[in-house]
């Protein structure tokens, strides 16, 4: 790698080999070293990061570098690093990642941090300008997936998301939005043909009903929701979005509530979809149709361990099914996957 003098600047640059950048920039952000106006340097096995004064010894080799200015804007996370009034044995905790739903942030924080919580919500919303900041205390509860939170700062909680162009309205407090499934919604609005009939027997706030009306075109989506909450939002989505006219929303059990008889394709986006297996069976059209089942799986016995158990349901009611497809949606928990299984039953 090759480090010149710059005419204009000659800038610090801390020498490391490739596989060891991570680490050492994470150590180095944590004593406020890394010179965020500066270009990282990038060269085969070697990585120059820019450093403001000479760091401790060992972590590489501190050489004079090409000292110009980036061109791009400091990443949030840097700047986040610059703001948080945290002592920096605690600066490589604070969280790279974050829920910013519209204008409202959800933050998870390691025990080590909560009593910095205040301050931190401060850092964060200030650099990511929401208007207020939520800590996510122990996720998603109960059969309604409502989400623990503190609010850390600000008064309102509800927002509008925008995501593939879709608009998602929602109270972030009470109900859960987690960017990790985004994929699995942009691909439900690409696997719908145009004119099909879906129902989504767990439709939240429109998570996939509402990609598969507005990019699908699919001709009829029924979307079944039992919160109340999620359902009120639902039917302010189908209407922000404008596709009242092919999304027909029902409040209740889907057990309940879903049709009979008319479905090309069933959504099942909760983790108790196997329970609801019969329901889905019946709400296909007579010939049959594809289930899109969300499940967890360890991720040893992917799909395996949770395709067995699923197609034993179908075929002991008297259906043929196989697998189309098998779809990881995100690791749930060390070990464990959050997986959907595209199960077409003829």
């Amino acid at each position: 790698m090759i480090f010149i003098h710059s005419p204009i600047r000659v800038a610090m640059l801390l020498r490391v080999e490739r596989r060891k950048a991570d680490s050492v920039m994470k150590k180095l952000r944590s004593l406020r070293l890394v010179d965020t106006r500066r270009r990282v340097v990038r060269d085969g096995h070697w990585v120059g990061i820019p450093v403001k004064s000479p760091p401790p010894e060992g972590l590489g080799e501190l050489v004079d570098g090409d000292g110009r200015q980036r061109t791009e804007q400091v990443p949030p996370y840097e700047r986040i690093l610059d703001a948080a009034d945290v002592p920096a044995s605690l600066k490589p905790l604070l969280p790279d990642k974050w829920e910013l739903l519209g204008n409202v942030l959800v933050l998870k924080l390691p025990g080590k941090l909560l009593a910095y919580k205040a301050e931190l919500a401060r850092a964060y919303g200030s650099v990511l300008r929401a208007k207020s900041v939520l800590l996510d205390t122990s996720g998603s509860r109960g059969v309604l997936r409502e989400p623990t939170t503190e609010l850390l700062s600000g008064t309102d909680t509800e927002a509008v998301h925008l995501e593939n162009g879709i608009r998602y309205s929602l109270d972030a407090a009470r109900l859960m939005f987690s960017s990790g499934n985004m994929a699995e919604r942009i691909r439900m609005g690409k696997v719908v043909r145009p004119g099909e009939k879906v129902a989504d027997l767990f439709a939240g706030i429109g998570y996939f009903a509402l990609p598969m009306a507005v990019h699908g075109r699919a001709d009829t989506v029924w979307a079944c929701e039992l919160n109340p909450t999620a359902f009120r939002y639902l039917a302010r989505n189908v209407r922000l979005n404008k596709v009242a006219g092919r999304v027909v929303t029902l409040e209740g059990d889907c057990r309940a509530v879903a049709p009979e008889g008319v479905a090309d394709r069933v959504v099942m986006g909760h983790f108790d979809s196997p329970d609801f297996i019969p329901k889905a069976l019946k709400v296909l059209k007579p010939e049959g149709g594809i289930i899109h089942l969300h499940v967890l799986c360890p991720k040893k016995g992917i799909p395996g361990a949770a395709l067995g158990p699923a197609l034993e349901a179908i075929h002991e009611r008297g259906h043929d099914a196989r697998l189309h497809e098998c779809v990881r949606v995100k690791s749930f928990k060390p070990g464990t996957w959050h997986i959907v299984l595209d199960i077409t039953v003829s």
